[in-house]
């Protein structure tokens, strides 16, 4: 397995955390804001 030398893993973590709380947030925007 090759070595990510500007990818460490909680930075990973970090980044992936923060794209589900994105993707959560607009989930919610969607579904307070049907479109009609």
């Amino acid at each position: 397995m090759p070595q990510l030398p500007t990818f460490e893993q909680q930075d990973y973590e970090n980044f992936f955390k923060k794209q589900i709380y994105l993707i959560a947030k607009l989930f919610t925007y969607f579904m307070e804001h049907p479109a009609t």
